[in-house]
């Protein structure tokens, strides 16, 4: 079985290093790593070059011709993997020594398995544990981004409804069967987050895995691009900035409501009635963000309560949207 890694970095000069290490540390070494530098303004272009002419590795490592981003970056890298597992890899982690032997286990154990997630540990920006695993609420899981407990080393299968809600890990934890990755390279369109898109083509076939343990230090640092809250909730998922970023995360949710409509089990009520606020929800936001509209405000919140499970809706996400509002009411279009 042949295991690939595939691995996207921009200005990543800090951390990469580490992570390239725990690489070489892995008690099964990958097959292949495949490293793409998306137009870094930074160092990381040679540290990552000498790093590998230094180990005497074989790695492939390019630098794009311009600036892609982090999604289309992952997606390049994916389509130049040649192996049967596809790990992803984000540059600021370390992964723990087993991380490639126990993931390659659960699939070697379970024959309709197509995806495997992991859970972590958190780490600050020194490496040092800040919220440790299996510190979650009774009725959560993986820092709380899985609606429901999981008991610690479980294997579980997550449905497709449940990822069509919200993903239930970051990427940087995710390994993929090579079928999942060329269906993910054949259609995806670069619009929600990578690794959410191929967890929800394994889940559509019944094959996504979440394992309650931790296999990775997940660096947060403050100038990650998707993080994680480190406050005493394990709060959601959050997207850091200002004017520029609602509207990216306004296109995130809309590309969500488009996969949920694509999926919908006609038979479903729960989950027409979850498409149809989220796609209300999103046509009231773009009156926010355009048209400065501020009763589009107050109906959000009465949608609230049935989407708070989505990982870009919460309650400072709405009072932000008056803010807005308010601040930019006289503003041209």
């Amino acid at each position: 079985m042949k295991i690939s890694v595939a691995l996207a970095t921009y200005n990543g000069e800090r951390f990469v290093k580490k992570q390239l290490e725990s690489l070489l540390n892995q008690t099964r070494q990958p097959d292949e790593v495949i490293i793409i530098d998306d137009c870094s303004t930074d160092n990381t272009e040679n540290v990552v070059s000498d790093f590998i002419s230094s180990n005497d590795l074989d790695w492939d490592f390019a630098v794009a011709e311009s600036n892609q981003g982090y999604k289309r970056n992952f997606y390049n890298c994916l389509k130049k993997c040649t192996g049967d597992l596809i790990f992803l890899c984000d540059q600021d982690d370390e992964w723990y020594p087993e991380k490639i032997e126990r993931t390659v286990s659960v699939f070697l154990n379970d024959g309709h398995c197509l995806a495997v997630n992991s859970s972590f540990d958190m780490t600050d920006e020194n490496g040092e544990i800040s919220v440790p695993f299996g510190t979650d609420k009774k009725n959560t899981a993986n820092h709380g981004l899985i609606n429901f407990s999981v008991e610690r080393g479980d294997i579980i299968s997550v449905d497709l409804k449940t990822v069509l809600v919200y993903n239930i890990s970051p990427g940087c934890t995710c390994c993929f069967k090579r079928e999942v990755v060329e269906r993910y390279l054949a259609v995806s369109e670069c619009r929600l987050p990578h690794d959410w898109e191929l967890n929800i083509i394994a889940a559509a076939s019944d094959g996504l895995r979440f394992l309650n343990l931790p296999l990775i230090g997940y660096r947060q640092h403050g100038n990650n691009a998707i993080g994680l809250s480190t406050d005493a909730s394990f709060g959601p998922l959050k997207m850091r900035g200002n004017v520029d970023v609602r509207f990216k995360v306004l296109e995130l949710q809309k590309a969500q409501a488009d996969v949920v409509r694509e999926n919908l089990d006609g038979s479903d009520r729960v989950q027409k009635r979850f498409s149809e606020k989220l796609t209300k929800f999103c046509e009231n936001r773009e009156k926010i963000l355009v048209d400065k509209k501020l009763w589009p405000c107050f109906r959000n919140f009465l949608l609230y309560p049935r989407l708070k499970q989505v990982a870009t809706i919460h309650f400072r996400g709405l009072l932000g949207d008056m803010v807005y509002v308010i601040k930019h009411k006289g503003d041209k279009k």
